[in-house]
């Protein structure tokens, strides 16, 4: 088990700060902007070498002379700087009032997640054209994209932007998430909902049907463990696509649009990689033993894939085999399987996951969580993200449903945290403080209770 950290003992002083850059600053930049001496274009295809050409005038253009920097100093300065002094280096903070934190986004940042969700909306036409350059109907969303939502993934990862496909489905949940604890049905209807449809219309185009067995198999894609290229009907893949159509089944029949008949049939004739002799899932159709446990916990959270307690532990049991060597890779890996441990009631388990959760990814005075133990890739938020949710959905034993945010299975808080209070959680234009302590959980209004 890793060694805790030593205590951090050192001096802080707090001092107020305004943004203020001044005249001359952004004169000169815009100056050097102007003043860019551009090469000719690379050969071979736009990005095939690096960063387009047309793209980066276009980009520099807008910051020349179309991006308004005293606006957003603005709209920065409505809230409370600090500059905190500690050890003698000089960090900048925001100060933000306890009462308006909002501490997974759609539960503890509504705004940001409403400008994640947008983004897609607003990049749907790309991702369409996207789907017809790769031969199918509907819209693949790019693994990598630009602010217009254009394919801008590495040439030498090119395998993940037209293999890599479990986005989309990510893409249509993150959708129906947003829906769910907000309620907000007039945004689904007009930005939700057509990414929704859209995305479903992909996967029945990219779906093969086998009369033999009457049965769809989603073919030659990479895995959520990016090692596992080409391999058939991965069992995330999978997952995540039925649930996509699924949602716009059910997303049809809540705004009263017509569905296509072909996403119910798609979603119930998908095949998953089941194994009958263990009752859990494999990793992919054929996959070695060797695989097993990469990806499967993550049918039962963040997915939701109904299936017995008995393979949330197969699955489970054949994660934690690995931790070590998880533990030297992606944070992500090892931060969402204490919420399978807590949906089984297992506190020893969520124990003994913790540490690995995060002990050996915090780099640096500050404890930056890092991408993996070794780079220096701090503020990984993948990661901290899964911590998070480790967090809110995990020991709470909470879940996003139709009704809102409700009671899944028993809270489970790791032995040595005797209470968990999660501040003003968002849930359909209200707010709730989470309680969870030896008396067991308690969901009650916020002080103020609406949401801002």
């Amino acid at each position: 088990m890793p060694a805790p950290h030593p205590p951090i003992i050192a001096t802080v002083v707090i001092e107020p700060y305004q943004v203020a850059v001044p005249d001359a600053v952004l004169d000169d930049l815009r100056d050097r902007i102007r003043r860019t001496r551009w090469p000719d274009a690379a050969p071979g295809e736009p990005w095939s070498q690096g960063v387009d050409l047309d793209y980066l005038r276009e980009l520099l253009s807008y910051w020349a002379d179309g991006f308004d920097w005293r606006a957003r100093e603005r709209e920065l300065n409505r809230f409370e700087h600090r500059i905190a002094v500690v050890q003698g280096v000089r960090i900048h903070l925001v100060h933000h009032h306890p009462e308006r934190n909002r501490p997974a986004l759609v539960l503890t940042h509504p705004d940001v997640a409403r400008s994640l969700v947008d983004f897609r909306a607003k990049t749907l036409n790309a991702a369409r054209a996207n789907a017809r350059a790769n031969g199918f109907r509907g819209a693949q969303y790019p693994w990598e994209a630009d602010d217009r939502g254009n394919e801008t993934t590495p040439h030498f990862a090119a395998q993940n932007a037209h293999s890599e496909i479990h986005v989309n489905g990510d893409v249509a949940v993150a959708q129906w998430q947003y829906y769910l604890a907000t309620g907000d049905s007039a945004w689904l209807a007009h930005k939700g909902f057509p990414v929704i449809r859209a995305t479903a219309d992909f996967w029945v185009s990219r779906a093969t049907h086998d009369p033999s067995r009457d049965v769809y198999h989603i073919n030659d894609v990479v895995s959520v463990a990016e090692g596992l290229v080409g391999v058939n009907d991965d069992a995330y893949t999978n997952s995540v696509a039925k649930r996509n159509l699924e949602i716009a089944s059910t997303a049809s029949a809540r705004l009263g649009k017509p569905a296509d008949p072909r996403w119910a049939i798609v979603a119930a004739k998908l095949h998953m990689p089941f194994d009958s002799t263990t009752q859990s899932f494999r990793t992919y159709e054929g996959a070695p033993d060797s695989t097993l446990g990469w990806i499967t916990p993550l049918l039962s959270y963040p997915l939701g894939v109904p299936m017995s307690d008995r393979a949330k532990r197969t699955h489970l049991m054949q994660a934690t085999k690995n931790i070590k060597d998880e533990e030297q890779g992606a944070m992500m890996g090892v931060t969402l399987l204490s919420v399978d441990a807590a949906e089984l009631g297992d506190r020893a388990l969520v124990d003994s996951l913790l540490p690995y959760s995060y002990r050996a990814h915090t780099q640096g005075p500050f404890l930056m969580l890092s991408e993996t133990p070794t780079n220096h890739a701090v503020d990984f938020l993948t990661g901290a993200g899964g911590f998070l949710q480790q967090v809110i959905f995990g020991y709470t034993g909470l879940r996003i449903h139709d009704p809102g945010l409700e009671a899944q299975f028993p809270p489970v808080l790791p032995s040595h945290i005797r209470r968990l209070v999660l501040h003003g959680l968002h849930v359909k234009g209200k707010r709730y403080d989470v309680i969870v302590d030896s008396a067991g959980r308690r969901m009650v209004p916020h002080p103020g209770g609406a949401a801002r």
